[in-house]
């Protein structure tokens, strides 16, 4: 009797452990850095005319555009993934790379004192208090990262983190001068 529970037991834990493995790499897939298209059209697209309240409750506005290549990254403040590609970009601004980096928290996020957010980024960070960003961008999952180019075109979009390399490679893309 112990003997046929325990060989099924073990066979339940097998199936649960392959079950496991198989979600975790389905989620690596889909989430790491990969280039996507989050329900919006396929880049190369206008950027649309964004609003949001900036982190000093000043307002921003990327009309009449932003003038210089960009990386507007949409994040929250519950989302560790976000966090990580937070603390990259803000590793790599201390390192002295030049980028024009823009964050713009979710309608939900805390933006008081935002210390979710690296201090190299709290001065280029929005909130997007009514979702209208979302809606504009059809941001689906975070963090999404939109690329847009000197001529405010949207030219990439990332959903997910990327690595350093792949972050670089979007700068080129994009003309960003690092």
């Amino acid at each position: 009797m112990k003997t046929k529970n325990a060989v099924r037991d073990r066979k339940k834990a097998a199936i649960l452990i392959g079950l496991g493995a198989a979600a975790c790499v389905v989620a690596s897939l889909l989430l790491l850095g990969r280039k996507a298209q989050p329900g919006g059209p396929k880049p190369p697209w206008p950027l649309p005319e964004l609003a949001a309240e900036g982190a000093d409750g000043s307002a921003w506005r990327s009309d009449p555009g932003l003038q210089r290549p960009a990386a507007l990254i949409y994040a929250t403040h519950t989302c560790p993934h976000c966090k990580e590609e937070l603390a990259r970009w803000s590793k790599m601004l201390d390192e002295g790379v030049r980028a024009n980096v823009w964050v713009i928290s979710a309608a939900t996020s805390k933006m008081d004192g935002m210390p979710w957010v690296p201090s190299a980024l709290r001065a280029q960070t929005v909130a997007d208090g009514d979702g209208s960003i979302a809606k504009s961008l059809s941001v689906r999952y975070v963090p999404a990262t939109y690329w847009v180019d000197r001529a405010d075109t949207v030219r990439l979009v990332r959903v997910g983190q990327s690595t350093r390399a792949q972050l670089f490679e979007a700068m080129d893309e994009v003309g960003m001068a690092r």
